[in-house]
């Protein structure tokens, strides 16, 4: 793991990671049994790994039960922008390395075309016995 990434699984580690990058950090809520969202992770590692990126908080919400609820986050992967403490900025699903890279440079992803894109979001629709998202209340 980067020195840049930190794996937070609890409410301590979390506010301990709040403390720490009060400029900005990234809060990165995902499923290690999700492929999107390990994906996402290992996206954004490369990102932070290779620029001056703000550090990277991961949260696995199936070992991690309790810090999801205070963040409303219902659905992984779910990436927080931080600044002070508070959510900036909010992004849900998998994103593209240009959507990722465009929030950490603080600019709009631009179609071909010019104009801006907005982020992709995915909703996924689930059973409370499914076992891949048995942690989000119903």
């Amino acid at each position: 793991m980067t020195r840049k990434m930190v794996a937070i699984n609890n409410t301590e580690k979390l506010e301990q990671f709040k403390r720490d990058h009060l400029g900005s950090g990234l809060l990165l809520f995902y499923s290690s049994t999700s492929l999107l969202s390990r994906d996402a992770r290992d996206t954004l590692r490369e990102i932070i790994d290779k620029t001056a990126a703000a550090p990277l908080g991961t949260v696995d919400v199936g070992k991690t039960k309790e810090l999801h609820g205070s963040y409303d986050v219902t659905s992984v992967p779910t990436l927080l922008l931080l600044r002070q403490g508070t959510v900036v900025k909010r992004l849900e699903g998998k994103q593209s390395k240009a959507v990722y890279e465009a929030l950490l440079a603080g600019t709009p992803v631009r179609r071909p075309d010019g104009t801006e894109a907005p982020p992709l979001r995915v909703t996924v629709y689930s059973t409370p016995t499914c076992p891949q998202f048995s942690f989000i209340a119903t």
